[in-house]
């Protein structure tokens, strides 16, 4: 993706923050008081200001700007942030049922996808799915499963045989945080298939997204949104580096 392309992007994802009502009003913010000067620079018809870049990032901090100028790294930044609560005085219990955030200690389960269990039907009714087994991870954010890495996409951040921890999501484009990595549940041209990818903005459409892999040998993949029939965010991962 080119700098223009990123800059698309991240002019549509600044929109939906809600920073701007639309381009027009995103171009009165960066002080192009004529609708057409900005539209000029956004398609290269006129030369960039060298500072447009840091002006444009300037307007709201989960934009990551060395993805706007590099093209390196997640779309936006991390922005979950969590409050620390302290113990009760005199509580030195090892055992405390509480992590240091105020979280209650989960047991994660882990499933396993196969020809009987989809994601789809996990998501609908994971109770009656059961387990293989259970992870407990102080101060995890509350998810709802896990499940096993598979192939090479999003190496070498994971690898086969890895573990993603993930929260479901209701399959709607309003609750894509984009830059952040979502274990999908797609079905395109007659195949369904469940991968693991980061969701990034298009610049084909509002109802078009592109997928992207951590490994560079694969190629981003413009889908409509319409596609995915099930997510879930991931909030963490776990490598197992010893089998003994």
């Amino acid at each position: 993706m080119e700098l223009l392309d990123r800059i698309k992007v991240a002019v549509k994802a600044l929109v939906s923050f809600g920073v701007a009502k639309n381009q027009e009003d995103l171009g009165r913010l960066l002080g192009y008081t004529n609708k057409s000067s900005f539209s000029q620079v956004l398609n290269g018809k006129v030369e960039m200001p060298k500072d447009f870049v840091d002006r444009l990032c300037g307007l709201d901090d989960r934009l990551e700007k060395v993805w706007v100028a590099e093209g390196i790294g997640p779309v936006l930044k991390s922005s979950i942030t969590y409050k620390q609560v302290n113990p009760p005085e005199g509580n030195n219990k090892l055992n405390e049922p509480h992590s240091r955030y105020g979280l209650d200690i989960q047991r994660v389960p882990i499933y396993r996808f196969d020809a009987e269990v989809s994601m789809v039907s996990l998501f609908k009714d994971r109770n009656s799915i059961r387990p293989i087994d259970f992870i407990s991870i102080p101060n995890l954010p509350k998810c709802d499963g896990a499940v096993y890495v598979k192939g090479d996409g999003m190496a070498p951040l994971l690898k086969g045989g890895d573990i993603v921890i993930y929260k479901e999501l209701p399959c709607s484009l309003g609750a894509v945080f984009f830059g952040e990595m979502y274990l999908l549940y797609v079905e395109l041209e007659g195949e369904a298939f469940v991968t693991l990818k980061y969701l990034h903005p298009s610049t084909k459409g509002d109802e078009m997204i592109s997928l992207v892999s951590e490994n560079g040998i694969y190629q981003s993949k413009e889908i409509h949104f319409s596609s995915i029939k099930a997510m879930a965010l991931v909030k963490a991962s776990i490598r197992i580096n010893s089998m003994s």
